[in-house]
């Protein structure tokens, strides 16, 4: 079944009445705290003289993609950003229960006593921001999201890099413990596999071969154990068997198989990791596994191939014995003219190509559970932010993660969501009725605009300026008019 992802609520007609405070080196960090804090500003109730608490998530340490004290690092980072730009009023509240102070903490799983502490200190908080990092196809991102204590979504504001600050750059950068990379990859594959009721063992291949050192008959058995384990439920009576390939037929049945790429020392290495059923249905997991504790008689790379014989060549013909060959001999007969032929005409510069632009949304009168579709071109020297506006100045973040993205030939990229791709966008009854305008403005690294901006494009509005594509004018926008019934 496709899931479709509401639009996140971020009113722009607020977005600088939240404090401007000391802003961090990092603007994605800025623009999403801003975002965070602007809808904290709308719901707060400040105005009303109240002072809400907002409590601030822990890490999840099983799921971190970075190092640890990296990760403490960006954490408080992200804090020092949401102190800079949240309302006056606000206080926040960390796991540990201390206010106005971030102390990490890193919980387990989902249970235990740090899980306790958490609960609480947030006990009387009644909004809480989770940040959440991830690995995105080898690109560590991050995210934020406000909640209310009912945890109804505030605010979702698009996932952005992680700066490079708190990325390692080395090929291990990233890498999680062995058993932890095990468990994490057996719940990620469990939740969209939910079905599994037979395992097949296919086990695994050394990058792009069909060679199969030790380690995959390791990491095999490290994997269908965690499977079995994690999809074994007592209450239910569930439980997962292994299985021969000839039973892939059978409903619930699929095939683990995966590949892996090791660093070239050995230190860690990238896995992608699949459960595929006979009928195509797949469920996949990628992340890179710390090798640094496996056993010394397991082998990560093949054997390396034999040398080659090398042939020694034979000896050239000495000219003063050995005869010419007739095909070789100087005859005047078989001598031709050398071709003169004509000058080759000088290269001309292929003119630079220009910059390409076009947005378009369907349908342009929607209804309460319509999927709507957007589909943009944008050139190369800009990064989007995607919008949609109501005539009051309300808006809508799009964020850019429900978009599958192709890069075009002359370098720029086309963005496309609609229901043929994997997340969609649709209309809901908590969409304001009414003109909309959607579409995307092009800013320094793919920030929230500023407000300046912001009220420049919406004033257009209303003298039919939908559109800017030439930066020497200003930043470059593209919207499109369309109405909620």
């Amino acid at each position: 079944m496709r899931t479709y992802l509401q639009l996140i609520a971020a009113l722009i007609a607020f977005a600088t009445t939240a404090p401007a405070g000391a802003q961090t080196p990092y603007p994605a960090v800025n623009a999403t705290a801003r975002i965070v804090s602007s809808q904290l500003l709308v719901y707060a109730g400040c105005q009303l003289g109240r002072a809400p608490e907002v409590g601030i998530w822990p890490l999840q340490g099983d799921e971190l993609p970075i190092e640890d004290a990296s990760a403490v690092a960006f954490y408080e980072t992200v804090y020092a950003a949401l102190n800079a730009t949240k309302p006056d009023c606000v206080s926040f509240v960390d796991g540990a229960g201390g206010s106005g102070a971030i102390r990490y903490f890193m919980t387990v799983g989902t249970g235990g006593e740090a899980r306790t502490r958490v609960d609480e200190a947030f006990r009387d908080v009644e909004f809480i921001v989770t940040l959440d990092i991830f690995d995105r196809g080898g690109r560590i991102q991050a995210d934020l999201k406000l909640t209310d204590a009912d945890g109804t979504t505030v605010a979702a504001p698009p996932a952005f890099d992680v700066p490079d600050d708190f990325v390692a750059t080395s090929c291990a950068a990233g890498a999680i413990p062995l058993n932890r990379a095990v468990r994490t990859a057996a719940r990620n594959l469990l939740e969209r596999a939910p079905d599994l009721t037979g395992l097949v063992d296919q086990g695994g291949r050394f990058a792009d071969t069909d060679e199969t050192p030790s380690f995959t008959a390791y990491f095999s058995r490290l994997m269908v154990d965690a499977l079995t384990e994690h999809a074994s439920d007592v209450l239910t009576g569930r439980s997962v068997r292994l299985a021969e390939a000839s039973a892939l037929n059978e409903p619930g049945v699929y095939a683990l198989s995966y590949q892996y790429w090791p660093c070239s020392d050995g230190t860690a290495t990238e896995v992608s990791a699949k459960l595929r059923t006979a009928d195509g249905q797949t469920a996949t997991w990628r992340g890179k596994v710390r090798l640094d504790r496996l056993p010394g008689w397991i082998d990560v790379f093949p054997p390396e191939p034999e040398p080659a014989v090398e042939r020694v060549p034979d000896p050239a013909p000495d000219p003063d014995t050995d005869p010419v060959p007739v095909a070789e001999a100087d005859t005047e007969a078989d001598t031709d003219p050398e071709p003169t032929g004509r000058a080759e005409p000088e290269p001309r510069t292929a003119p630079e190509p220009r910059a390409f632009w076009s947005l378009s949304f369907a349908p342009r009168t929607a209804d309460v559970g319509d999927v709507v579709s957007i589909v943009a071109d944008i050139a190369e020297s800009c990064e989007p932010f995607f919008l949609d506006l109501t005539e009051a100045g309300e808006g809508q973040v799009v964020p850019l993660d429900v978009f599958v993205v192709e890069p075009r030939t002359d370098g720029g990229a086309h963005y496309r969501v609609d229901t043929s791709t994997p997340v969609g966008l649709k209309i809901t009854p908590a969409d304001t009725k009414g003109v909309h305008y959607v579409g995307y403005v092009c800013t320094p690294g793919g920030a929230f605009p500023d407000t300046a901006l912001l009220r420049e494009i919406h004033g257009g509005f209303t003298k039919g300026v939908l559109r800017r594509t030439d930066p020497a004018e200003g930043a470059v926008f593209w919207f499109e008019r369309y109405v909620i019934r």
